[in-house]
C-alpha cells in the first residue's frame, strides 16, 4: 500500500499529463505498482483505488459563515452580559 501511496503523491505534486501519458507511465514505472494498481491510477477509477487501499471516500463539506471585524467586537463585549444565549459552538463530524 506504501508504494500507491507514494505514486498518488507523485502524482499530485502539479506535474500535468493532459499531453501525452509517457510522462505518466515513467511516474509509474519508477515505482513497483501490480497491473490493477497501474490501471486504476491511469483510469482515475476511485472505486478500484478504495478496494486496493482498503478505504472508502470519505466526502464533508462544511459551511461557515465570515465574522466582521465588527461582529467580534460585539461578541467580547457580550460574553459576560448573558451566558445562555442560545447559540451552540457545536462541530459535527461524520
Amino acid at each position: 500500500m506504501k508504494k500507491i501511496l507514494e505514486a498518488i503523491e507523485k502524482l499530485g505534486c502539479g506535474v500535468s499529463f493532459d499531453e501525452d501519458f509517457a510522462s505518466l507511465d515513467k511516474v509509474l514505472g519508477d515505482i513497483e505498482l501490480s497491473d490493477d494498481e497501474i490501471s486504476a491510477l491511469k483510469s482515475g477509477d476511485r472505486a478500484q483505488l478504495e478496494q486496493l487501499l482498503g478505504t472508502r471516500s470519505k466526502i464533508v463539506c462544511m459551511l461557515v459563515p465570515a465574522k466582521d471585524d465588527d461582529d467580534e467586537d460585539q461578541d467580547s463585549d457580550d460574553k459576560g452580559d448573558d451566558k445562555d444565549s442560545g447559540e451552540s459552538n457545536i462541530v459535527v463530524n461524520f
